[in-house]
C-alpha cells in the first residue's frame, strides 16, 4: 500500500510540473480547430467578421500567454463558427420559400 501512495504521489506531483504544458498544447489544438471551423464556415459563404475577430483575439492571447484570455476567445470562435455553419445549412434551403415559383 505504501508502494501505491509513493507512486501516486509522484504521478501527481508529474501531472503538475507538466500541466502547463499540456494546456498550451490543448489551447493550440482548440485554436486549430476553431480556425478550421472558421475555414468551413467561410467555404460555405457565412463567414462572420466577429468569428475571424475572435480568432486573431485568441491568437493574440495565446502569443502572449494569457491563457485565460485565450480560452475565452477561443471558446466565442467556436460558438460563432458554429452558428454560421448552421445559418449555412438552413439558407441553403430557406432560399426556396422566399421564391414564389418553389413555394405553391
Amino acid at each position: 500500500m505504501d508502494r501505491q501512495v509513493v507512486s501516486s504521489v509522484f504521478f501527481v506531483i508529474a501531472l503538475a510540473l507538466s500541466s502547463s504544458t499540456f494546456a498550451e498544447t490543448d489551447l493550440a489544438a482548440q485554436l486549430e480547430a476553431a480556425q478550421a471551423s472558421f475555414a468551413e464556415a467561410k467555404a460555405a459563404g457565412h463567414a462572420w467578421r466577429a468569428n475571424r475577430l475572435a480568432l486573431e483575439a485568441a491568437e493574440r492571447a495565446l502569443a502572449a500567454g494569457d491563457e485565460a484570455e485565450a480560452r475565452a476567445r477561443i471558446d466565442e470562435a467556436m460558438q460563432l463558427a458554429e452558428a454560421s455553419l448552421a445559418q449555412a445549412a438552413t439558407e441553403a434551403e430557406i432560399w426556396k420559400t422566399r421564391m414564389p415559383f418553389f413555394n405553391p
